[in-house]
């Protein structure tokens, strides 16, 4: 399966320089919603991407299941999709993605564990067992 990180409208087809030129009160409109709600022309917002995500867990749950997975991602969807296991804030989502979501071909593995039974329906949680970077240290 295969899904774009994010469609990003505008920001896909134009240099930061033509946005400023063109568009000026878009940027201003992106300052005020801020980087996680702000959802440029014709692209998706940080909460569109995190309902893919959930689509994906939910196609991961019913096809997969007991199965080991293999996900690259990058950027947004590494973040959000950390955010949405995890539990973590939009504040420290929007912090993450400004500090570098994590080092470049790191390996984060997460171990699927029975949570018990919620509302009656048995309940899984994906947990973080480890983060490595493979090729640390091993560069002139």
């Amino acid at each position: 399966m295969r899904t774009p990180e994010a469609q990003r409208g505008i920001w896909h087809t134009l240099t930061w320089d033509e946005i400023a030129r063109q568009f000026p009160n878009e940027l201003k409109r992106k300052d005020r919603e801020g980087l996680y709600h702000y959802r440029p022309w014709g692209g998706e917002n940080w909460p569109d991407i995190e309902l893919r995500i959930h689509s994906f867990l939910g196609t991961l749950a019913r096809d997969q299941e007991k199965k080991k997975v293999l996900m690259v991602v990058h950027g947004h969807w590494q973040i959000l999709f950390q955010r949405l296991i995890e539990h973590f804030s939009i504040d420290e989502a929007v912090q993450r993605y400004k500090d570098g979501p994590s080092k470049n071909a790191s390996v984060t593995v997460y171990k699927n564990l029975f949570g018990g039974l919620e509302y009656g329906v048995k309940r899984e949680t994906l947990e973080m067992m480890k983060y490595v970077v493979p090729w640390e240290g091993r560069m002139l």
